[in-house]
């Protein structure tokens, strides 16, 4: 299985990031909803192949050890966006490497839940939820 074929969400992530006009300053909340927007609704598109990808990894080292490097380029990828809310004289939870683990580990948690177990959210209002409580995670407060 090739991660980057199987994980096309995360590739789709990418050409995000080439945008013009892509938010990547965290400590603005609209940075933080379109990252959070973008992962609910490549969840709910690719949610089969995700699942796919993480139960392959544990009953494969190798595929594992090969999803943790492919994983590891894409926070590192990231990693600026959750930088610049300490370089603004906020205190992060953690070091930024793993408060920016802990926001996607949220955040997938929470739509793997959604998904299994239906609520009456809609994704734009998941989408709200989930960027407020990331935001205030990260910034120590709310907007």
């Amino acid at each position: 299985m090739d991660v980057r074929t199987e994980c096309v969400e995360l590739a789709e992530s990418d050409t995000l990031a080439a945008t013009p006009g892509h938010l990547s300053d965290f400590t603005d909340p609209e940075a933080v909803r379109e990252h959070v927007a973008v992962y609910v609704r490549l969840y709910r598109e690719h949610a089969t192949t995700m699942r796919a990808a993480q139960e392959a990894a544990l009953v494969s080292e190798t595929f594992a050890a090969t999803l943790d490097g492919f994983a590891a380029g894409e926070m590192a990828d990231i990693l600026d966006h959750v930088t610049s809310v300490s370089d603004a004289g906020r205190q992060l939870p953690a070091s930024p490497e793993t408060s920016l683990r802990m926001a996607f580990a949220l955040v997938h948690t929470f739509l793997q839940t959604w998904q299994r177990q239906p609520s009456p959210f809609t994704d734009e209002e998941a989408t709200e939820a989930l960027t407020r409580f990331v935001y205030r995670g990260l910034n120590g407060r709310d907007y």
